[in-house]
């Protein structure tokens, strides 16, 4: 078969950062910055012209900050009394401090940056003040004042999600740390590319990526502090290179490249369902991992002699407490049946490491690749083991 002449590779131009390739495929689009774990505070440029809105979006999460408080001070003094849910009308009543207010709004407009990253400086500095005063209930105070602003960093962090969820037009997806998470933080059509500050090449993350076929680059440092939500990236997965916010000439260049790659691949499609022969007439089975039954819908199962791993660890991580043996039976039958009698291979549960389930903590160690990981978890927590068995 013809195929059309070998992609260049990118010439270096203003603009481009160099990474590292984690999954092949060109895309171009608006980047969205995502939180990716439970301590980490994205940080992005905010335009000028965008502070106003930037403010409004602080003033609007601490209202419904507030509103929360309330509630959980009424629940509280239900179950409790009214003198222990006093200090969620304290929490309250920081959240009214002028001076903070003050603090937050011109870290915003002068620094330009996104509000919650505003509110962490914030959180940091009485942290800082706090912890260097003598006596353990004074510095412990730090924790009080902050706990408030925490609720609304909440707020905002579940909108932003939200938001971009309600929003029409797909995303590349940019965070410090590439995760399985990340990776399924949107539904797979609506994800472009996806790019980050860190993350292994052979890590489940980077698995997971090539799987859906979502191009992705890491190994970028600073980037996240580099961006403004919204900014056009256009994302070469193949030479791990980000161009950011690219001129008209350099996406014209882009979209021709992405033409051609678009062309090889079609090639490719066409030929897809010959058999897998080698040039001495060696036959061979071609598989392919998946993640779920979803997985199923993104290529032609008549160009698969059958799955070679199912990472079954994929239907635990999206929910918020363990499958039941029903729910798994009928998700593993579903595979099964749009198979049509290929064979499967099925991976047992394999959490832990850079995989862990929100709703299960294992004992801290060091080096959890080496501890509590995979069929150690399971043999240790054995009614785990016999529910998908």
């Amino acid at each position: 078969m013809a195929f059309p002449p070998p992609l260049p590779a990118p010439r270096p131009t203003r603009g481009k950062v160099q990474g590292v390739a984690v999954a092949p495929g060109l895309a171009l689009g608006p980047v969205h910055i995502v939180l990716t774990g439970p301590t980490d505070i994205p940080t992005w440029s905010v335009k000028r012209e965008d502070v106003p809105f930037e403010i409004a979006r602080l003033a609007s999460a601490i209202n419904t900050a507030a509103e929360r408080l309330e509630e959980r001070q009424r629940a509280v003094a239900a179950s409790a009394g009214a003198k222990d849910a006093e200090i969620f009308a304290v929490h309250r009543m920081i959240l009214k401090d002028p001076r903070a207010m003050s603090d937050i709004e011109r870290a915003i407009a002068e620094q330009r940056i996104n509000a919650e990253a505003a509110i962490q400086q914030l959180i940091e500095r009485y942290q800082e003040t706090f912890g260097k005063l003598d006596g353990e209930n004074v510095r412990d105070f730090a924790s009080d004042v902050s706990d408030p602003w925490r609720y609304v960093l909440n707020v905002l962090l579940e909108r932003e999600r939200e938001q971009v969820q309600e929003a029409e037009r797909p995303v590349v997806l940019a965070a410090a740390e590439l995760t399985p998470a990340l990776v399924s933080f949107l539904a797979r059509e609506r994800v472009l590319a996806i790019v980050a500050e860190t993350g292994g090449r052979f890590s489940h993350g980077a698995v997971l990526a090539r799987s859906l076929g979502l191009p992705c680059v890491v190994g970028l440092p600073n980037l996240l502090a580099r961006l403004e939500q919204g900014m056009r990236l256009a994302v070469d997965g193949d030479h791990g290179v980000v161009q950011m916010a690219p001129g008209d000439e350099q996406v014209g260049e882009f979209l021709e490249r992405k033409r051609v790659l678009d062309s090889r691949r079609e090639v490719l499609r066409g030929e897809a369902d010959q058999p897998a022969r080698t040039p001495d007439g060696v036959s061979l089975r071609v598989q392919v991992n998946i993640e779920s039954v979803r997985d199923l819908d993104t290529f032609e199962l008549g160009h698969t002699d059958g799955v070679g791993l199912l990472r079954t660890e994929f239907l635990y991580l999206e929910r918020t407490e363990f499958p039941s043996e029903e729910e798994q039976y009928r998700l593993y039958r579903r595979v099964l049946e749009r198979l049509e009698g290929r064979p499967t291979t099925l991976r047992l549960l394999d959490i832990g490491g850079d995989k862990p389930l929100p709703y299960f903590q294992t004992p801290s160690e060091t080096n959890p690749a080496l501890g509590w990981r995979g069929i150690r978890i399971t043999l240790r927590w054995r009614d785990l083991l016999r529910v998908q068995l």
